[in-house]
């Protein structure tokens, strides 16, 4: 019996951790349409936390624009970005 609670328990932990994933994305994958921008990279965790990369030749105003945008979203508690670089290493 223990075990089918812990089991139980274990499952609603995991759909509720997974809950804030399906909201932030739809509202990141709104912004991103709505603003135009295609090069971009981005892992949704389930919380809802968005790690998102965006292409190197994407311009400053582009990028602070929808910066704004992610972080003040409510369905996005938190966003890490980052831009590529022209830069590449050759041997």
């Amino acid at each position: 019996m223990r075990l089918w609670g812990l089991a139980l328990s274990l499952g609603i932990a995991t759909a509720s951790a997974a809950a804030g994933k399906v909201p932030a994305e739809a509202a990141l994958i709104h912004i991103l349409q709505a603003e135009g921008i295609t090069n971009v990279s981005y892992k949704v965790h389930d919380d809802g936390f968005i790690h998102i990369v965006f292409g190197a030749r994407m311009m400053d105003d582009d990028y602070e624009r929808v910066l704004q945008l992610l972080n003040r979203h409510p369905d996005i508690p938190g966003v890490l970005a980052v831009r590529e670089t022209d830069v590449f290493c050759r041997p």
